[in-house]
């Protein structure tokens, strides 16, 4: 470690990081093709796997985000984003058991409310409904 480099500070692969911000942004597709290239290589940390769930999830290839959340998860003690794309991809499925399990898990972790976290996507039957949301059409 030099001297510049602050202590405590994790120094991670620059392309992580680049498709990171992509993925922050909204550049969803670039940052899933930067984020899958880098599984390629095996050179996904423990946060890239999870930006592979979460970038996999948002493009709409649920099979491909559970895979990935289910490789991040810990126990199914969390992160939450891993969490709630394992309950996604368990619902998707068909495993609705399995998919409150999860969901139980992610809203108790989240102290009772996901919408942030879905920002606007949408979602199986076993969350709670969107306060946010329009009520349904007659």
């Amino acid at each position: 470690m030099s001297a510049a480099e602050p202590t405590g500070v994790a120094t991670r692969d620059p392309d992580l990081i680049l498709a990171r911000l992509h993925l922050r942004l909204g550049s969803l597709a670039l940052a899933r093709a930067e984020l899958e290239t880098l599984a390629g290589r095996d050179a996904l940390d423990e946060i890239g796997l999870l930006d592979l769930a979460e970038a996999r999830w948002r493009t709409g290839d649920i099979t491909g985000a559970g895979e990935a959340a289910a490789a991040a998860l810990h126990e199914e003690d969390g992160p939450l984003l891993a969490l709630v794309v394992a309950a996604e991809a368990a619902a998707a499925r068909g495993r609705p058991t399995e998919s409150r399990r999860l969901a139980d898990k992610a809203m108790a972790m989240a102290g009772g409310s996901i919408d942030a976290l879905f920002a606007g996507m949408p979602r199986a039957a076993v969350w709670p409904p969107d306060v946010a949301a329009p009520p349904p059409s007659p």
